[in-house]
């Protein structure tokens, strides 16, 4: 999921004077960057309303594209595979994994899973594959032409991607309304603070 932040030059001059307009292009660099990073701290805030998830798992699917004073633009995305189960409170039972993926509703069985911490020090929940060989991988083929199917009879457990939890209407609407009620007050901000260092 990607979102981007650039204005509109013209508007956002008008009234200044020469002083201001001397100061403004790293100002807006500045408010942009500055309103990018409050966008992207509201929208992890608001996900971790919804999902059972840490703050540190969320950050490290994001990255920021700063503005700078020729390219007035700023962007953050959010990239990567869906979420191991394993951290979403994941705790073991003796009739499976019992996890919480949002905050609000109960604990949900997954039967027959068990926790296993891997040698790349990855902990995840697992459960064994049924009739493993008939997992038939879609678009593959073999050497010799015939079908190919997963080589484990073991898969690890997975839920939604930070992309996906960016999505949502609620996020979105969070994101817009951070971005409309901060920008005007950083750039505001950005331009005094720059005037002042000339006078």
């Amino acid at each position: 999921m990607h979102y981007s932040l650039e204005t509109d030059i013209r508007a956002a001059q008008k009234g200044l004077g020469d002083l201001g307009r001397k100061v403004f292009p790293a100002a807006l660099a500045a408010a942009i960057n500055k309103t990018i990073r409050f966008t992207n701290v509201a929208a992890s805030k608001e996900i971790r309303q919804v999902y059972n998830i840490k703050a540190a798992d969320v950050k490290k699917t994001i990255s920021v594209k700063k503005a700078s004073k020729n390219r007035l633009r700023a962007e953050f995305a959010s990239r990567g595979a869906r979420i191991a189960l394993a951290k979403f409170g994941a705790k073991q039972t003796k009739r499976g994994v019992t996890v919480k993926v949002k905050k609000t509703g109960g604990r949900k069985l997954i039967k027959g899973a068990f926790l296993s911490t891997m040698p790349s020090g990855h902990k995840g929940v697992f459960h064994r594959m049924k009739d493993w060989k008939k997992k038939e991988i879609s678009g593959k083929k073999s050497i010799t032409g015939g079908k190919v199917y997963h080589g484990l009879r073991i898969v690890e457990r997975t839920t939604v991607s930070v992309s996906q939890m960016l999505k949502s209407a609620k996020v979105r609407s969070v994101i817009r309304k951070t971005i409309r009620d901060r920008f005007p007050e950083q750039l505001a901000n950005q331009i005094k603070f720059r005037m002042g260092k000339l006078k």
